[in-house]
């Protein structure tokens, strides 16, 4: 059982100390990448966490896929390029998105809902393995509910611990520009995306990071999204 090799997840005081003892226990069993997604009612201020190296863009959540075609019931499904047959609702751009993610190792996945639209927040976790469709529904597919179990764990407390982490004004740390590159970098956009975004190098990209990283106190990107709290909803 995967819950009887997890850590306490319940007693984590840290965000980033949480997400990485999840991300340690899922990775034993062939999870390459994670998505952790969550809205309020009326899909406002997104919190994410990813271990893709981009992201689709978040700026206007109500239409993710995710949110609005995997979360109107507890019920989880197939992701990932294998399954794209299976998700004829997506987006072309949110297609191309799947289909892009194979070389990072998300070739299939498990969505897991959280909580019903309707409640003060609702979203979840998509989990990428790099598995074919038919590996997947032998091996990983079957343990659906034992991923689900830990999931819920991970996300009880990474609810209680961004309710009870303050906001931060950036505003009165970061330059406008510092503030637009902190907010991509947030999102899980790469350097280069965020370079192409704002017309700028990938070295300059890399140059604001590390100022913005330096003000605000932080040594990654999961710190980064904490400390703003609610990165998408920033400006």
């Amino acid at each position: 059982m995967i819950l009887n090799e997890a850590p306490d997840l319940e007693r984590h005081q840290s965000i980033e100390g949480l997400w990485e003892d999840l991300l340690r226990v899922l990775r034993k069993h062939e999870v390459n990448h994670v998505i952790y997604l969550t809205v309020t009612e009326g899909f406002t201020h997104p919190y994410r966490l990813s271990t893709l190296d981009h992201t689709t863009d978040q700026t206007c959540p109500s239409r993710n896929q995710f949110l609005t075609h995997r979360c109107h019931s507890y019920e989880m499904s197939r992701t990932g390029a294998a399954f794209l047959s299976e998700s004829e609702f997506l987006t072309p751009q949110s297609r191309a998105f799947v289909e892009s993610v194979v070389d990072q190792g998300f070739r299939s996945g498990l969505a897991i809902p959280m909580r019903l639209q309707g409640s003060r927040r609702f979203g979840g976790f998509n989990l990428g393995t790099a598995l074919s469709r038919d590996a997947f529904m032998a091996q990983f597919w079957p343990r659906a509910e034992e991923f689900r179990a830990l999931c819920l764990i991970a996300h009880r407390r990474l609810e209680e611990l961004s309710e009870t982490t303050p906001p931060l004004d950036i505003s009165s740390i970061l330059t406008p520009r510092e503030r637009e590159i902190a907010q991509l970098v947030a999102r899980g956009l790469s350097r280069k995306s965020i370079a192409h975004r704002c017309g700028i190098s990938m070295n300059t990209v890399s140059d604001y990071a590390k100022s913005v990283y330096r003000k605000l106190g932080v040594n990654n990107r999961v710190q980064l999204a904490q400390r703003m709290r609610h990165p998408l909803s920033q400006g």
